[in-house]
């Protein structure tokens, strides 16, 4: 190629690149609304995948599922560029009613911006329909409801309030979570917060490789959890069991206190924390072979695990308290 064809090739590739530059700023404005009906009765569930949408489910007296679904975006580009439509599927499998999400998914050459303005999933059912919901950046709240409820989020935020549910299971990465259940189960998996509420009375709580701060209260159920790298957590229970095992993390504050109930911890051997366990009637139970400044009387016992840079506190009226290392 000769330096002359060079510089024409060249010139042409700079007069392209400038007539793409150039192109107007392409807008597009997207409004989408549905609307749909099911017949339900006791046994049917729903399985809704929401993506980014917020969701927002309350219960009537109506032996139907109502869905409604506003979708509100802005998208602008400069370039080609192609976008799928928003849509919405609806459909129903024998119990099973499935509502999707289909959200846009552009192609680009050049620059584009895209903004959700609104997203929302607002839903009316009986509260004997399971809940199985799965999103991703949407928040999730649902009130006064009694059949079990499955939840699966990954930045979204969570609350629950008056449930009576058999089980209640989230699986959470990086938002909050709020739950206040009466009679029911609370199982929380593999979750991030920066503050996590659970309220209980009579059924158990479960929370398993969690991280962050909770603050949690179960009357009459027990509390179970495991492998928690957590900050702050206060927790306090009634006539229940509490059992737990901590993994390593820095700033540890954790407080238990609890009616009758035992309480069983365990910490990692990395774990360094001063600690501070108490009790009225029970008894006193330390299991740990790094220990310093180490103070023992019948009701209470201090001391230190590993450099001390942490706070434990237990404290139990009736039950006995275990630490283990």
């Amino acid at each position: 190629m000769t330096i002359r064809t060079m510089r024409t090739s060249l010139i042409v590739a700079l007069a392209l690149v400038a007539g793409w530059l150039v192109q107007p700023v392409a807008a597009e404005e997207i409004s989408r609304d549905y609307h749909e009906t099911f017949e339900v009765e006791t046994g049917m569930r729903l399985v809704l995948e929401h993506g980014d949408g917020d969701v927002e489910i309350s219960p009537w007296s109506e032996d139907t599922l109502e869905v409604d679904v506003r979708y509100r975006a802005h998208a602008s580009s400069v370039g080609w560029s192609r976008s799928t439509e928003f849509e919405v599927e609806f459909r129903q499998d024998g119990d099973t009613i499935y509502v999707v999400a289909h959200e846009p998914k552009r192609i680009n050459v050049g620059i584009s911006s895209y903004r959700e303005i609104e997203y929302k999933f607002t839903i009316k059912a009986p509260s004997y329909v399971e809940l199985h919901l799965e999103g991703e950046d949407g928040d999730v709240r649902i009130d006064d409801w009694n059949s079990s409820i499955r939840l699966k989020l990954e930045d979204g935020d969570v609350e629950m309030s008056n449930i009576d549910a058999p089980r209640t299971e989230v699986i959470l990465e990086d938002g909050d979570v709020e739950i206040n259940a009466e009679d029911g189960d609370v199982e929380i998996f593999d979750c991030q917060t920066e503050h996590g509420r659970i309220r209980g009375e009579d059924g158990d709580i479960t929370i398993d490789r969690c991280q962050g701060s909770f603050e949690i209260a179960v009357s009459d159920g027990d509390a179970y959890l495991t492998e928690m790298t957590a900050r702050d957590m206060d927790i306090r229970s009634g006539d229940g069991t509490v059992k737990m095992s901590l993994l390593p993390s820095d700033g540890l504050d954790v407080k238990v206190r609890a009616s009758d109930g035992d309480v069983v911890m365990d910490l990692d051997a990395g774990v360094s924390a001063a600690f501070e366990l108490e009790t009225g009637d029970g008894e006193i139970r330390l299991m740990a072979a790094d220990v310093s400044n180490l103070q023992k009387s019948r009701r209470r016992t201090t001391g230190q695990i590993g450099g001390g840079s942490g706070s434990i506190y237990i404290r139990t009226d009736d039950g006995s308290v275990t630490l283990r290392q």
